[in-house]
């Protein structure tokens, strides 16, 4: 039977922006967050919570991610444990530990160099696809030839609904995460006008963050 993991639930807290890719513009849209997830055996578990976006071209937009995701688990400590033992193996002649020939600063160093970059590379990932809906509840027009003076886009449609799909790196820290996240959004809606002009549905979000497993 799997191992079950210590700690299944997590919350965080993250700050992220959506950019428009591909051809055409968009609005650049901003966002603080907060996220809940929920883990079971292998890895495999169900992320929400509440975007709050703040910014000037959509006013009140909040959508909640309904997203599947599987977690890996910590890379860097698998990694260190084979190099330790490793390290001890090679020593390991006729029965007694032999001297490191090689002992001394020049081996400290690249023993506190390899540890200094494991702490602080990514040592485990998640992969997660699923849905966001939302909604817009700031100033609407129906007819994209106006709207609020200090916007340049305007909401045609309330409603929003987008697929995600992306990779969180995360660096754990005891119980912490602290993370970066790159998810591709595509606006399955038709939310937002530029006069005539029909903006790209395609954004790239690019999120940082801290979440506490329990």
């Amino acid at each position: 039977m799997p191992r079950r993991r210590s700690f299944d639930n997590q919350l965080g807290l993250r700050y992220g922006a959506q950019l428009y890719v591909g051809d055409g513009r968009g609005p650049e849209l901003q966002a603080f967050s907060i996220d809940y997830a929920r883990y079971n055996f292998y890895n495999i578990g169900f992320r929400t919570g509440l975007n709050v976006f703040v910014d000037e071209d959509v006013r009140d937009y909040f959508s909640v991610p309904l997203q599947f995701s599987w977690r890996t688990g910590r890379i860097a400590s698998a990694w260190r444990r084979e190099s330790q033992q490793s390290s001890v193996s090679n020593n390991y002649y006729n029965g007694r530990y032999a001297p490191d020939l090689y002992s001394g600063s020049t081996a400290d160093a690249g023993s506190t160099f390899f540890n200094v970059l494991l702490s602080i590379l990514p040592s485990a990932f998640e992969f997660h696809a699923g849905v966001t809906p939302g909604m817009m509840f700031g100033p609407f027009s129906a007819n994209a030839s106006y709207g609020p003076a200090d916007a340049s886009y305007v909401v045609r449609q309330r409603f929003s609904c987008t697929f995600d799909a992306g990779v969180r790196l995360i660096i754990p820290i005891w119980r912490f995460d602290l993370f970066g996240d790159f998810t591709y959004h595509c606006y399955l809606t038709d939310n937002f006008r530029e006069g005539d002009f029909r903006p790209s549905r395609s954004y790239m979000g690019l999120g940082v963050g801290l979440a506490f497993n329990f």
